[in-house]
C-alpha cells in the first residue's frame, strides 16, 4: 500500500477572484503498516533493554508532532473523496475535513485524545518538566509503565527517580520524584517497590531508604518473574520480599557474560549484546553462534517479541545508525535484517502491534525524533520531533510516551 501524502488542492478563480493553490492531508492513501496484524506487548512487556506546537485540553504541547496516519481499525474507504476530506460519519459525502479534525486526524478514527490536530497530525502533550539543568551529563533517561503510572529516572543534576500517575488519562498527575537519593539511569516498578540503576550499583527504594541490591548497574530487561540488570538474573518474588524488609539482598538465580548495558528475555530466551573487545556482536541463548557484527555500528537497547530480537545502534554518535532484527530460533547461523540503515543513533525501542516504535537522534542538532516503522521493515514514520536528545519510549493501546531533553510526553498513536 502506498505512503500517505501531501496533495496541491487548488481553488477555482470564480470563488477567490484567482486561483490558490495549498497543500492538504490525503486520507486516502494509507501507511504501509496499516491493518497489519500482530502481538507486541508494551516497552516493559517486550522486554526492553535498556529501555508543535501548542497542545489542546491535557497539557501543554511539545516539540512539533509528526506524519499522521490512521490508527489501526480506522475508516476512511470513500476514496472518490477530495484530498483532505473523507467520508467518516453515516451522512452522505464527504464531510469530515481530517487536516484538522482532532476526533478524525489524518484519517477516520484517528483521535488525538484532547489535543489539536493540525496537518493531519496530532500535537504531543508535555507530562512534566524536570527539576536541574539539562546537558551532556544531565538529561532523562528511560521510560516504563506499571500499574497504570508512568516512570523516568534522571541522571545528573536533579537525578532521581519521577513517576506520573494515571499519565493516559485527560488530567495526568504531577511529575513526582520518589526520593530515591540518588542520580538513577534506569528504573523498573514492581508490585511494592522500585528497582534503579545508577553508574555505581543497582538499587530497591521501598518505603524506607534505598538499599544496595547488585554492585553494578545500567539498564533493566524484564520477562515474568525474572530480572536482568547487568549480566544478573534475579526472581522477581525475592526482589518483592527484599523491598518489603524480609531479609538480605537475593543472589542471581543465574548469570550471563555481557560488555553492554543492554540486555533483555523473552520465553525463556535471553539476548544480550557485547560491545568490548570487538568485534560487537549480539549474542542469544537460542543460538549457537555470536551474531557478528564487525561492519556494524555497536548495538544498544534490545527489545524482543515471542519470534526475533531487535536493537538499535549507535545511540550517542548519532551517525550511521540502524535499527535490526534476527530470529530467536533460526534453522541455522542467524542473520541481522536491516528495518533501517544508515540513520541516526537508536537511542531506544519499543513494540507495539504490528510496529517498532524507536528515538533516533544526533546530539547537537536539534533533530531527534520519535519514530516508528512496520516491524518487518519499510518506512519510517514521525511522530514528534525537534528534540536535541531523546532517549526513553514506552507505548500502550493509545498513546507513545517519550522521555526528550528535559521533559516527559505522550503522543496519540
Amino acid at each position: 500500500m502506498s505512503s500517505r501524502r501531501l496533495l496541491p488542492v487548488c481553488a477555482s478563480a470564480a470563488l477567490l477572484g484567482g486561483v490558490s493553490c495549498s497543500l492538504l492531508w490525503d486520507p486516502n492513501a494509507r501507511r504501509s503498516d496499516e491493518g497489519a496484524s500482530g502481538i507486541g506487548g508494551t516497552f516493559l512487556d517486550a522486554s526492553s533493554g535498556g529501555t508543535a506546537g501548542v497542545g489542546g485540553a491535557g497539557g501543554s504541547g511539545g516539540a512539533s508532532g509528526g506524519s499522521g496516519g490512521s490508527t489501526d481499525g480506522g475508516s476512511d474507504a470513500d476514496g472518490g473523496c477530495p484530498a483532505g476530506f473523507a467520508s467518516c460519519t453515516t451522512a452522505s459525502g464527504c464531510e469530515t475535513f481530517v487536516v484538522t479534525d482532532p476526533v478524525n486526524c489524518g484519517s477516520c478514527g484517528r483521535d488525538c485524545q484532547g489535543t489539536a490536530c493540525s496537518d493531519g497530525k496530532c500535537a504531543p502533550v508535555l507530562l512534566g518538566t524536570f527539576p536541574g539543568a539539562a546537558s551532556g551529563s544531565s538529561y532523562v533517561t528511560y521510560v516504563r509503565l506499571h500499574g497504570g503510572h508512568l516512570y523516568a529516572a534522571k541522571t545528573g543534576d536533579g537525578g532521581d527517580v519521577y513517576r506520573v500517575e494515571n499519565p493516559d488519562s485527560a488530567a495526568p498527575g504531577s511529575l513526582t520524584p520518589l526520593q530515591a537519593g540518588y542520580s538513577a539511569f534506569d528504573a523498573l516498578p514492581l508490585s511494592n517497590g522500585v528497582l534503579f540503576t545508577t553508574f555505581s550499583g543497582t538499587y530497591a527504594l521501598g518505603a524506607g531508604p534505598a538499599q544496595l541490591l547488585h554492585p553494578k548497574g545500567w539498564s533493566f530487561g524484564r520477562d515474568g518473574d525474572d530480572v536482568l540488570v547487568d549480566g544478573a538474573v534475579f526472581a522477581v518474588a525475592e526482589l518483592e520480599a527484599f523491598i518489603g524488609g524480609a531479609g538480605g539482598a537475593p543472589a542471581p538465580t543465574s548469570a550471563f557474560t555481557s560488555t553492554s548495558p543492554s540486555a533483555a528475555r523473552h520465553s525463556g530466551v535471553t539476548c544480550w549484546t557485547f560491545q568490548t573487545p570487538p568485534p560487537h556482536h549480539v549474542r542469544c541463548s537460542s543460538w549457537l553462534q555470536n551474531l557478528s557484527s564487525p561492519a556494524l555500528p555497536p548495538p544498544y537497547f534490545l527489545v524482543m517479541d515471542g519470534e526475533r530480537v531487535y536493537w538499535g545502534t549507535q545511540p550517542f554518535s548519532g551517525t550511521n545508525g540502524g535499527l535490526y532484527s534476527a530470529p530467536l530460533n533460526p534453522a541455522g547461523q542467524p542473520t541481522a535484517t536491516p528495518i533501517l540503515e544508515a540513520t541516526r543513533g537508536v537511542a531506544a525501542i519499543a513494540l507495539e502491534g504490528p510496529s517498532v516504535y524507536f528515538a533516533v537522534q544526533t546530539l547537537g542538532s536539534g533533530i531527534g525524533e520519535i519514530q516508528r516503522a512496520p516491524r518487518a521493515g519499510g518506512t519510517a514514520e514521525v511522530l514528534s520531533s525537534g528534540y536535541e536528545r531523546v532517549f526513553g519510549v514506552a507505548v500502550d493501546s493509545t498513546f507513545v510516551y517519550y522521555s526528550a531533553d528535559n521533559a516527559v510526553y505522550r503522543v496519540a498513536r
